[in-house]
């Protein structure tokens, strides 16, 4: 279901960036991804084995506790080192591609860390929609940064 939300996003994407545009989301969307992946210290699959419920939570609290300060402390980097004016685009990257790094990294680390405690409560709906809500707000995130490099 997630992948067909991509799918049918690709057209009004296309249409709304240049080839450079979207070779520089692409970049700083793998940025978002690498970083969203080990927030956590890979931490969840811990959540899905753990003896009980309580140690469980204790781990899911662990687990969003560091994906938010590895989000914002390499977003942080990010914004004050070169990487901010990568080549790629026609002008440089847009602030608003930047400024969603910070949501995309934490949403990536979230997502992971929500499938750990859907998987080891059974709840595989909450999963699928979580996934569903990934891709739109990353497809979400690349209109926002077309509408503000316009406003640039």
């Amino acid at each position: 279901m997630s992948q067909v939300a991509a799918v049918a996003a690709l057209p009004v994407i296309s249409r709304l960036y240049s080839q450079g545009d979207i070779g520089a989301w692409a970049v700083w969307y793998s940025v978002g991804v690498i970083v969203g992946s080990v927030a956590s210290l890979r931490y969840e699959p811990a959540i899905v084995i753990a003896k009980d419920d309580s140690e469980a939570w204790a781990l899911t609290w662990l687990c969003a506790v560091l994906a938010a300060c590895w989000a914002v402390a390499v977003s942080v980097l990010l914004i004050w080192t070169p990487f901010a004016n990568m080549a790629g685009a026609s002008s440089g990257v847009p602030p608003g591609v930047i400024a969603m790094i910070v949501p995309l990294c934490l949403c990536l680390a979230f997502s992971q860390v929500l499938q750990s405690w859907c998987t080891r409560r059974g709840r595989f709906g909450l999963l699928a929609a979580a996934q569903i809500a990934l891709v739109v707000f990353a497809d979400h995130n690349g209109i926002v940064a077309v509408f503000t490099r316009n406003q640039h």
